[in-house]
C-alpha cells in the first residue's frame, strides 16, 4: 500500500472518530428547548389543515426558521416522529459541519502535515455549545451547515454561491447578513466590478422573491412577527451584547486572540481565511449590536465557529511551515491545540451542564402544568405566557397569547412603554392594556409567583390583574406549581400603579424569601402592599408566610386571612393556615380548611 493511500485511510478513521465522538457528545447534552415547540406548534397547524399559523385563524409570522419548518413539515407528512427527527438531523447537519471544516483544512496541508486540517473539526467536536445546540430540536445546526457551506463553496464553486445564501435565508434571517458579508468580500477583496456585483445580487434576490410575495400575500408583512418584539437599538442592547460576546470570547474565542491572529499574517493570507475574517468580525459587530440572544450556551456565535477555528488552524498551519527546520513549532502547536481542547471542555462544562439542567426543569414544569390544566379544565379556554413553546404545544388548539409579542402581532407592533422597567430579559415588549382587554382564562407566568419578565412586571401593575385573577396550583411532590386563574368579571375600571416600584418590590421579597431572608422579605412585602393600598391578595399572603417562619404565628395568621378576605379563591393561604392549625391540634379549623381547599381545588385530592 502506497504512503498515500495509507494517510488517506488514516484520515479515514480519524474523522470517522471524530464523527462519532461529535454524536456521543450531543446526544449526551440531549434536551428539548422550549422555543423549538413553536416550530412543532406550527408545523402540526399546517400539516393538519390549520394553515401556516400558530393560533387557529391568525396569520401572525411567529417563526424565523421558514426552511427548517418546511422540513419538519415533509417530515411529518411521511409520518416520522418529528421532535426525535429533528434533533437526529440537527447532529447531522453538525456532523456535516465538522466535515466541511475539516475539507476546508484539506487546502492548507500536505501529507507531511496531514493532522493539520483536524484542528479545527477536533476544536468543534469538543465544542459543548455546538453540540448543546444541535441537539435541541431547533433550526441551528441546519444554519451553522449552511453558513459554512456557503463559505465553502464561495471558494470552490462560486456561482452556487447565491443557492447556498437563499437556503441560509430562509433557514435564519441571519441568512441576509451572510449575504452582504458575500457581497463585501466580493467587492473588497476580489474587486469584483459593478456588473458582477449586480449580477450575484440579482441572482440571491430573485431567488427569494417568491418567498418574499407568498410572505406578503399571506402574513402581509415582510419582516417575521419576532423582528418587532425583539430588536432594538439602544444602551441596554448594546450593553447585552458587549456582555453576551466577553462570555463567548473567555469560553471559547481565546479572549479575542482568534481575532488577531489573521493580522499576524495578513501578508501571506489566502483569500479563504479574509473571507472567513471578515464573517467572523461583522457577524460579531451585528450580535454585539442587537444586544446578543435570549438564549443561553453561546447560540447567536456558533455559526462563525467553524471560521474561528478554521483561523486558528491556518495560524498553525503558518507557524508549521514558517519554522519548518524547527522542532519547537510542533510543540507549540501541540501544546496550543491539546491545551485549548482541555479549555474549551472545562471551563463552559458547568454552565452548559447547569443551563440544560434549568431548561429540562422548565420544560418539566410547564409540561406539568399545562397537562393538569388540560385534564380539569375541558372548556376551550385561552392562556396568555411569556414562555409558549411547550405551553403552546401541549394546549392543541386552544388560543395562547404570547404576551411577548413574539406570535401576537398587536403587541410587537404597539408596545407599552413604563419609564425605569429593569429587567435581564431581552424580550422588552408588552402590552398590558391590550392583553386585559382580551380577558384571558389564565395567565402562566414563567417563574410561577415571581413577574420576572418585563410583561409580567407590568401586569401587576395593574389593579384589574390583580383583582380578577387568583393563583390555582397543582401539586409536584409537595409544592404548588401556581398558574393564574380568571376569576372576577373585570367590573371595575382599571388603575395602573404610576411607577414600577410595587413589581420591584414583590420581584425582590420573593429573591429574598428564597433565600431566607425573611425579616427583609416581610419589609419588601409590607411596601408593596402599601403600594396597592393592600389589594392584592399574594401580597399579604407572602407577609403571613414569612412571619409564620419568623414565628409570628399571630401575625402568619391575620395576614392570610387577609388574602383570603381579598380573594376568595386563594389556595396557598389556606394550607399554611391548615399546617399551623394542625400543629396546634386544632381539627375544626383545619377540617373546614381541608373542605374549601378541595371545593376550590377538587384535583388536589388525587
Amino acid at each position: 500500500m502506497g504512503a498515500a493511500r495509507i494517510i488517506i485511510w488514516k484520515e479515514a478513521t480519524l474523522l470517522l472518530v471524530l464523527l462519532t465522538l461529535f454524536a456521543f457528545h450531543s446526544w449526551s447534552l440531549n434536551f428539548t428547548q422550549d422555543d423549538a415547540y413553536i416550530s412543532y406548534r406550527y408545523v402540526e397547524n399546517f400539516t393538519e389543515g390549520h394553515g401556516l399559523v400558530f393560533n387557529y385563524g391568525e396569520r401572525v409570522e411567529g417563526y424565523t426558521n421558514f426552511l427548517w419548518i418546511m422540513i419538519l413539515t415533509l417530515v411529518t407528512l411521511v409520518g416520522l416522529p418529528m421532535i426525535l427527527v429533528s434533533k437526529v438531523l440537527g447532529v447531522v447537519f453538525g456532523a456535516g459541519t465538522v466535515v466541511l471544516t475539516w475539507l476546508f483544512g484539506r487546502e492548507y496541508s500536505d501529507h507531511k502535515r496531514w493532522l493539520v486540517p483536524f484542528i479545527a473539526p477536533a476544536f468543534l467536536v469538543a465544542n459543548g455549545a455546538l453540540c448543546y445546540w444541535v441537539i435541541g430540536g431547533l433550526e441551528t445546526g441546519l444554519f451553522i451547515f449552511l453558513f459554512s457551506l456557503t463559505l465553502y463553496v464561495e471558494m470552490k464553486r462560486p456561482s452556487l454561491t447565491p443557492f447556498i445564501l437563499v437556503l441560509a435565508a430562509l433557514t435564519r434571517p441571519e441568512g441576509g447578513l451572510l449575504f452582504g458579508i458575500v457581497f463585501l468580500y466580493r467587492w473588497i477583496i476580489l474587486r469584483h466590478n459593478m456588473k458582477q456585483l449586480a449580477v450575484f445580487a440579482g441572482s440571491f434576490f430573485g431567488l427569494l422573491l417568491p418567498y418574499v410575495i407568498f410572505k406578503l400575500i399571506y402574513f402581509g408583512d415582510l419582516l417575521p412577527n419576532p423582528f418587532y418584539a425583539k430588536t432594538g437599538l439602544s444602551v441596554e442592547y448594546l450593553k447585552s451584547g458587549i456582555g453576551y460576546a466577553w462570555l463567548f470570547l473567555k469560553h471559547y474565542g481565546a479572549f479575542g486572540l482568534f481575532f488577531i491572529l489573521p493580522l499576524l499574517f495578513r501578508r501571506s493570507l489566502p483569500n479563504m481565511i479574509k473571507l472567513m475574517w471578515m464573517a467572523v468580525v461583522i457577524y460579531t459587530v451585528y450580535i454585539i449590536l442587537v444586544g446578543g440572544d435570549v438564549l443561553k450556551v453561546h447560540r447567536f456565535f456558533l455559526p462563525i465557529l467553524p471560521a474561528f477555528y478554521l483561523i486558528a488552524a491556518f495560524s498553525a498551519w503558518s507557524v508549521l511551515t514558517t519554522y519548518k527546520k524547527a522542532k519547537w513549532p510542533g510543540l507549540v502547536v501541540a501544546a496550543f491545540v491539546g491545551g485549548y481542547i482541555i479549555w474549551g471542555i472545562l471551563i463552559p462544562l458547568d454552565y452548559i451542564k447547569q443551563t440544560g439542567y434549568l431548561e429540562r426543569a422548565f420544560i418539566s414544569k410547564m409540561t406539568l402544568v399545562t397537562e393538569s390544566l388540560r385534564d380539569i379544565d375541558r372548556s376551550d379556554f385561552s392562556i396568555a405566557t411569556t414562555t409558549i413553546g411547550k405551553v403552546s404545544y401541549t394546549l392543541k388548539g386552544h388560543k395562547v397569547i404570547d404576551m411577548l409579542g413574539l406570535t401576537d402581532r398587536h403587541i410587537a407592533k404597539n408596545p407599552e412603554k413604563i419609564e425605569g422597567m429593569q429587567t435581564t430579559w431581552k424580550e422588552r415588549n408588552f402590552n398590558t392594556a391590550y392583553l386585559l382587554e382580551q380577558k384571558p382564562d389564565y395567565i402562566l407566568f414563567s417563574t410561577g409567583h415571581k413577574a420576572s419578565a418585563p410583561a409580567e412586571r407590568a401586569l401587576i401593575l395593574n389593579s384589574q390583574f390583580r383583582e380578577n385573577y387568583s393563583t390555582i396550583g397543582f401539586l409536584s411532590g409537595n409544592r404548588l406549581k401556581v398558574i393564574w386563574k380568571k376569576r372576577g368579571n373585570f367590573s371595575s375600571p382599571n388603575r395602573q400603579l404610576p411607577t414600577t416600584e410595587f413589581a420591584d418590590l414583590m420581584y425582590d421579597g420573593l429573591n429574598l424569601m428564597n433565600d431566607k431572608k425573611h425579616t427583609e422579605a416581610v419589609e419588601a412585602f409590607e411596601k408593596a402592599a402599601e403600594l396597592c393600598n393592600h389589594d392584592f391578595a399574594l401580597a399579604e399572603f407572602f407577609i403571613g408566610q414569612c412571619s409564620g417562619e419568623l414565628g409570628q404565628t399571630e401575625k402568619m395568621v391575620k395576614h392570610c386571612r387577609k388574602a383570603i378576605e381579598l380573594d376568595s379563591y386563594n389556595l396557598e393561604a389556606r394550607m399554611d393556615l391548615s399546617t399551623y392549625y394542625s400543629s396546634i391540634g386544632n381539627v375544626e379549623e383545619v377540617r373546614k380548611l381541608s373542605n374549601e381547599i378541595l371545593t376550590i381545588a377538587p384535583w388536589l385530592r388525587r
